[in-house]
């Protein structure tokens, strides 16, 4: 029997589905989707289900059957004489397909050729349909499985049909360069237009004008075109420094009023002893959890993303021998010194019982696969490598070598540092697309832990690199780790790892320099008699709000300095921060709305709302209202006042209520702790900042007695962050 023979059985015993329309959607547009479903020779018995699911990654809006006049409203009928009802579950199937809206067969059963329709997103009662996926995928599905017998055993059908999913309306432009380049050597200024959701615009067309710097540049047009060939991205190679110095670049799309300016770009007379290389070590593809291939993702991290490194880490559980032997040869294949760097590993996906989340990572081409679990393996025969279960049975197998490495992070699962390996891992991640953990930073320090600092974006959307949050499970932009290293190669990279020479950010490429006075960089060790004195400097994306030197995780000096710190005299900045846990349900949830009484509020505006689907929905003189969610990140308000120095702000949430007098807020910000891990609200006049250059010394005004971890955060007005890994300093003999 050939196996269209078997395919063609297959329909004929438990039915077939088809989806329509199957054109290509705008990412976050809406529309109406239909999944027809026909029964086959064996029937639907009463008790029977049909079950429609798609990955966990999606963020298509959530399925609701109760409110026909709203968003995502989902119905279910049948041509059969039984009765069918419908139910929504976002983990009601197998990783990675778990959301489901699950079909039930009830008071009666359905015949050979009876047909069963879902229409997501009707609009017949007046809904405006359903908000598609806001990430593009050039293939995306919803599985159909059938329950036909009511057993409880589902069987997947032959595929309903597919659609790619494409970028919307240009929305934003990003000019990207190197942060180190040299006098004399060639090297590229990329340009990257977005959509509102940050997927490349793929069908943008226009015209750029170069400026700021540009004129002082060779190779760098006044005019930048994108054709729709470029798909949203145009990289320029062979532009060449005039002479040394520090630069930003800027373009502007005048017809859409769009700008951008670019990262800040050292252009260095002489070759330096180290530069800085900008990377994403953190995600999965399909293969795994994730989306697009393990080729695709390389792809879109060297192309799209336009960074200098990336890793895979697949969660180990879910890792065939067939993935590993596909992964490592994509990652040995995509590996370029000198344009493009890859490593190979994978997520020790432990419960954090046992330890908890690892990102293992081999410095050469290969290296053993160590699981955690065989929960999502079910062909594997468990003799062959025997489960990897405690951290300390992984620790146990990968000492004494000298290609490797671990990185505890927080992702779904927490990592539990009781459980650590000072020779294996040199790291914590502390900031990642599931949010921002300063707290596991503060875990190590307490365990007396030796740790640099990484981010990056644990991507599960084909986007490595550069990761946004969507309207899903995650509620920021993923990070970015920046590596000081001596060239673009993995030996080079490898050791500023091991080294702890790096930093790490909320995904925008500030220049950050961190030392001692004698010349210790980031991640080194210094013993020192008297205070500790470091110098610091910062080239923003943006104007510096403030740097805070912190000895463990207490700030014990800062940029600026003491009272009357510059601030605005009629705006006020209220900003949410915090996160509800440790644990996989972390999102705090701050819907809500501010009033003014005693003043009028002339003008409103977001801070650092992370992506559309959060932000001001509301704004009036009196009252202005906002949805948003934070994971230990902060989001806010902006409120220009009539009269900033009287009157009071009413603030409203399901999580906290306060009200201020606006007159106490002359002297300095005000907190209101909401509980759960670092909850709380801010409430301040906005400060102006210290520019986008700032240079300086910080001390610590008290020396210490023991080794101790010193470090700087920066924080940006725009909320963008920076954290250099932390210095030790020792008191000297």
């Amino acid at each position: 029997m050939t196996e269209a023979d078997s395919g063609s059985r297959f329909r004929v015993r438990h039915g077939s589905a088809s989806l329509s329309p199957g054109e290509p959607v705008v990412a976050g547009s809406m529309g109406t989707w239909r999944i027809r479903y026909r029964v086959g020779k064996y029937g639907i018995d009463d008790g029977g289900r049909i079950r429609v699911v798609r990955r966990f990654v999606s963020d298509w809006g959530t399925p609701q059957t109760e409110r026909p006049d709203q968003t995502d409203f989902l119905t279910v009928s049948t041509s059969g004489s039984a009765c069918v009802s419908v139910s929504c579950d976002p983990q009601a199937h197998v990783r990675p397909w778990q959301k489901s809206m699950t079909v039930s067969v009830n008071d009666g059963h359905l015949r050979e050729g009876d047909t069963v329709t879902l229409v997501l997103g009707d609009t017949s009662a007046g809904g405006p349909g359903s908000r598609a996926q806001t990430f593009c995928e050039p293939r995306f599905e919803f599985k159909v499985l059938v329950d036909c017998f009511g057993t409880g055993s589902f069987v997947e059908l032959e595929p309903a049909g597919s659609f790619p999913i494409v970028g919307g309306p240009a929305a934003a432009i990003q000019l990207m360069v190197p942060t180190d380049v040299v006098l004399g050597i060639p090297f590229r200024v990329s340009v990257r237009v977005l959509d509102q959701w940050g997927n490349p615009a793929d069908r943008y067309q226009g015209v750029l004008e170069a400026g700021g710097s540009a004129r002082l540049f060779y190779g760098l047009p006044s005019r930048l075109t994108l054709e729709p060939a470029d798909r949203g991205i145009l990289c320029l190679d062979g532009v060449l420094a005039r002479e040394p110095g520090i630069y930003r670049i800027e373009a502007e799309d005048p017809r859409r009023g769009l700008k951008a300016v670019s990262n800040p770009l050292f252009v260095k007379p002489h070759q330096p002893r180290r530069r800085r290389f900008w990377g994403d070590l953190h995600g999965q593809s399909e293969e795994t959890v994730g989306t697009l291939t393990v080729d695709e993702y390389f792809a879109f991290a060297r192309n799209k993303a336009l960074v200098d490194f990336a890793g895979h880490q697949g969660n180990c559980f879910q890792i065939t021998p067939g993935v590993w032997d596909q992964i490592r040869e994509t990652v040995r294949r995509f590996n370029e010194p000198g344009r493009f760097v890859t490593f190979l590993g994978y997520e020790w996906s432990g419960l954090t019982a046992g330890g908890g989340d690892r990102n293992v990572y081999f410095r050469g081409d290969d290296g053993p696969l160590h699981r955690a679990s065989r929960c999502l393996i079910a062909e594997a025969d468990p003799d062959e490598d025997p489960e990897c279960y405690p951290v300390e049975e992984l620790y146990r197998r990968l000492r004494g070598r000298d290609d490797v490495l671990l990185v505890p992070h927080v992702g779904g699962r927490w990592a539990d540092l009781d459980s650590f390996d000072p020779d294996l891992e040199p790291l914590v991640e502390i900031y990642s697309s599931w949010g921002e953990f300063e707290w596991l930073l503060k875990d190590a320090f307490d365990r007396g832990l030796k740790v640099g600092i990484s981010c990056g974006s644990d991507d599960h959307k084909g986007r490595p690199g550069a990761s946004y949050p969507g309207a899903g499970t995650f509620g920021v932009q993923g990070g970015l780790l920046c590596l000081w290293a001596s060239e673009l190669t993995r030996e080079s990279l490898w050791n500023a790892l091991r080294e702890r020479r790096c930093y790490g950010t909320t995904g925008a490429r500030i220049a950050l320099e961190f030392e001692t006075v004698s010349g210790v960089p980031m991640g080194g060790e210094e013993r020192t008699q008297g205070l500790p004195r470091f110098r610091v400097r910062v080239e923003g994306t943006g104007d510096v709000e403030r740097i805070e030197l912190r000895r463990g995780v207490e700030c014990v000096d800062s940029l600026p300095r003491g009272p009357g710190i510059p601030c605005s005299s009629d705006t006020v900045r209220i900003a949410w921060s915090g996160a509800r846990n440790r644990g996989r349900d972390r999102s705090a949830c701050w819907d809500g709305d501010v009033e003014a009484e005693g003043t009028r509020i002339v003008e409103a505006r977001g801070y650092a709302f992370d992506s559309p689907s959060e932000g001001i929905r509301e704004a009036g003189p009196n009252r202005v209202a906002w949805e948003s969610v934070t994971s230990g990140d902060a989001d806010g308000i902006l409120l220009k006042l009539e009269h900033a120095d009287s009157g009071v702000l009413r603030f409203r949430t399901d999580r906290i209520r306060f009200d201020v007098d606006l007159e106490r807020l002359r002297d300095a910000p005000i907190s209101f702790p909401a509980g759960g891990l670092d909850l709380k609200v801010q409430v301040q006049r906005e400060p102006l900042g210290l520019g986008r250059s700032v240079e300086a010394e910080l001390t610590d005004p008290a020396a210490p007695e023991e080794p101790t971890p010193y470090f700087v955060v920066v924080l940006q007005k725009d909320g963008a962050k920076a954290w250099a890994s932390p210095i030790w300093i020792s008191p000297a003999p």
